[in-house]
């Protein structure tokens, strides 16, 4: 025999559908440069705040410390998915949000964008 807890599961919140976008995803890279003690979460955690619903995934794809940063700094690149089920996003669209997440992230984590 067993018992069932059904308070439970009467009380856990279940997924909900998302039907999939019939538009293009649009696939941007960002490389900054950040003090060695940031962790890629707190970087991922604002760039998907600064984005918003459209951003759809983030990515880490390379860590680089070496010569060409300064001491103490290392930089991050991150590939970010944003996707609209309304219309297809325009460069103009996704231009902007990269130029918001860039001011935030400079103003919350004193991040430089790698040139």
């Amino acid at each position: 025999m067993f018992e069932v807890d059904v308070q439970h599961f009467l009380q856990t919140k279940l997924p909900q559908f998302t039907g999939i976008s019939r538009f293009p995803p649009v696939h941007r890279d960002l490389a900054l440069v950040v003090e060695e003690e940031v962790e890629v979460k707190s970087i991922e955690d604002e760039i998907r705040l600064s984005a918003g619903s459209l951003l759809k995934n983030v990515t880490l794809f390379d860590v680089f410390r070496g010569k060409n940063l300064n001491k103490n700094t290392k930089s991050m690149a991150f590939g970010l998915t944003f996707q609209s089920n309304l219309g297809n996003l325009t460069a103009h669209e996704i231009d902007d949000l990269i130029g918001k997440i860039i001011q935030d992230m400079k103003t919350r984590i004193n991040v430089e964008l790698r040139e």
